[in-house]
């Protein structure tokens, strides 16, 4: 899962990595003071096909995102076909977190890899 055009106070190195810890609501995911938000965003699911490609089987326009502190959850609501959608994700589930800019690309993006199996 990735999106884009989020305003997020991050790490200047485009290449941080955040691996799945409690710093990364420590120390990220608390500037939001219990709630955080972004709107107009895209969201693109697909898969990873090496470090610089993404493979994207399906994108969608103007998602917003939403992430609860106390719930320790993300939440993405988007409108499609008509109907409104939910998407959402425990922090349990989310393997890893990394900030992503394509080589020769301005745009970041916010790349999202879950985790679905019970561990």
């Amino acid at each position: 899962m990735l999106y884009r055009d989020f305003n997020w106070k991050c790490n200047s190195n485009d290449n941080h990595r955040f691996l799945k810890s409690d710093s990364l609501a420590n120390q990220h995911l608390l500037l939001c003071s219990g709630q955080y938000s972004m709107d107009n965003t895209a969201l693109y699911f697909g898969y990873q096909t090496s470090r610089e490609k993404f493979s994207v089987l399906w994108k969608q326009e103007n998602v917003s995102v939403r992430y609860n502190l106390g719930k320790r959850k993300l939440y993405f609501c988007f409108s499609y076909l008509s109907e409104e959608y939910k998407l959402e994700i425990s922090y349990e589930n989310i393997w890893q977190i990394e900030q992503y800019r394509p080589h020769g690309q301005a745009k970041k993006f916010l790349l999202i890899q879950v985790s679905w199996l019970k561990h």
